[in-house]
C-alpha cells in the first residue's frame, strides 16, 4: 500500500474547487461536515464566492470541540450518510479545524470502505497540521486518535482568509505547532520565529504558510505511515496529549496546541536530563513559549497521572513510553524510551517554573 500525495491547493477565491467537483463530482451526493463555528462563519464563504457546485450540497452539523470525535458522533454521521443514500461516489467536504478534519477524513475513510474527501481547513492548527499528512482518527476512552486510518484527501484547499474568522486563543493553539515545525526545521525557520514577540494572524502569510507545511511534508513523504523517521513529528505531543487528556473536562481544559507547548517544554527536561539537550537552549525554548502562553505555565501537573495517560500512546512498544525528544533546532531524536521516574522528573521542574 502506497500512501497519496494529498494535492494542496493554495486558492483565495476557491475557483479550483468548483472545477475540481464540476469536472469529477458532478452527478455525485456532496456532504458538508462542520462544527457550529464553521456553519456561523466559515460556510457563508463558499456561498458568497460562488461554488455553484456546493449549492445543493447536504450539511453535516456536530458539536464544537474534541468531544465531537467519538464513536458515537462517528456513528450518527455514517447513519446520516445513509440517511440521504450516499453511495461510494458521494464527496465529503471538511470545513472547519482539526476536529473536523480528523474525524471526517475518518468518516470518508470508513464508510463503505472509504469514499472521498476534500479538506478545507479553517483553523492555524488544521492548516499546518492537522489536514496535512493523511492521519485521520477518532478518540477512544479519553484517549486521543485511538482509532483511526492514514488516508489522504482528494485535495486541501488552503486559505489564510479564514484565519479572520478565529479568536485569538484558538490562533494560539495553532501557533504551538508552527513553533513545533520550526524546531524541526533544519533551515532558517526556527530563528524567524523565535524573534517573533507577539504573534498575529497577519504573520502568517501565504509563503509562510507554505514553508511551515513543507516542513512537515517532507517528513512524512519519507515515511508515511509513521513507521521511523515521521514520529519527529510527535515532538512534544507524547506528554502534551497526556496534559491534553488529564485536564480534559476540568476548569483548566486546554486547547491542542496549549497542551503542546506544555509537551514540548516537559519534555525538553527529559531531554536535557538525559544529556541530549543544552541547557541554554532549553532555557530559551522555556522562556519563548512561556511568554506566548503564560496561563498554560500556572497549571501544574501529577507525574503519575500523566504517566498512566502516556502508556496508552500509540507510539509506544511493549508497554514502554517512546518520545522523540529536541537534541537541538533542527535534530529530534525519535523512540526514545521514558520511564515513570523521566516524567516525574520533569513534572516537578515544569511545577516549579
Amino acid at each position: 500500500m502506497q500512501a497519496k500525495n494529498s494535492n494542496l491547493i493554495f486558492n483565495k477565491d476557491f475557483s479550483q474547487l468548483n472545477t475540481l467537483l464540476e469536472e469529477n463530482y458532478s452527478d455525485s451526493i456532496k456532504f458538508i461536515l462542520v462544527d457550529q463555528n464553521t456553519h456561523d462563519h466559515c460556510i457563508l464563504t463558499l456561498d458568497q464566492i460562488g461554488v455553484s457546485q456546493l449549492e445543493d450540497a447536504e450539511i453535516l452539523l456536530v458539536p464544537d470541540g474534541e468531544g465531537s470525535k467519538s464513536p458515537e458522533i462517528a456513528i450518527s454521521l455514517w447513519q446520516a450518510l445513509m440517511s440521504h443514500n450516499a453511495d461510494r461516489h458521494a464527496v465529503l467536504i471538511n470545513l472547519g479545524g482539526g476536529m473536523v478534519t480528523d474525524l471526517g477524513g475518518f468518516i470518508a475513510s470508513t464508510y463503505k470502505r472509504g469514499i472521498d474527501f476534500i479538506n478545507i481547513p479553517t483553523s492555524l492548527l488544521a492548516m499546518v497540521d492537522a489536514s496535512i499528512g493523511g492521519k485521520t482518527g477518532i478518540n477512544l476512552d479519553g484517549v486521543k486518535n485511538q482509532v483511526g486510518t492514514f488516508n489522504d484527501p482528494v485535495a486541501t484547499f488552503l486559505n489564510t482568509d479564514f484565519l479572520q474568522t478565529l479568536p485569538q486563543r484558538e490562533f494560539m493553539s495553532g501557533w504551538a505547532e508552527v513553533y513545533k515545525h520550526a524546531l524541526i526545521d533544519n533551515g532558517s525557520l526556527f530563528e524567524e520565529i523565535q524573534k517573533i514577540e507577539s504573534p498575529s494572524k497577519e504573520v502568517i502569510t501565504t509563503d509562510l504558510l507554505k514553508r511551515i507545511i513543507a516542513v512537515k511534508q517532507q517528513v512524512v513523504q519519507s515515511d508515511p505511515f509513521e513507521k521511523g523517521e515521521r514520529q519527529i513529528l510527535n515532538l512534544g505531543h507524547t506528554i502534551g496529549h497526556a496534559v491534553e487528556t488529564a485536564v480534559l473536562g476540568s476548569d483548566h481544559e486546554l486547547l491542542h496546541g496549549e497542551a503542546v507547548a506544555a509537551g514540548i517544554v516537559i519534555e525538553n527536561f527529559i531531554a536535557e536530563e538525559k544529556n541530549l539537550l543544552d541547557n541554554n537552549i532549553r532555557k530559551n525554548i522555556q522562556e519563548k513559549l512561556k511568554s506566548w502562553y503564560p496561563d498554560v505555565f500556572k497549571l501544574e501537573f501529577r507525574g503519575e497521572a500523566l504517566t498512566e495517560i502516556a502508556l496508552a500512546d500509540k507510539k509506544n512498544t511493549n508497554q514502554n513510553i517512546r518520545c522523540s525528544l529536541l537534541e537541538e533546532p533542527g535534530k529530534v531524536k525519535w523512540g526514545v524510551e521514558v520511564n515513570s521516574e523521566d516524567i516525574e522528573s520533569a513534572i516537578k521542574q515544569w511545577n516549579a517554573i
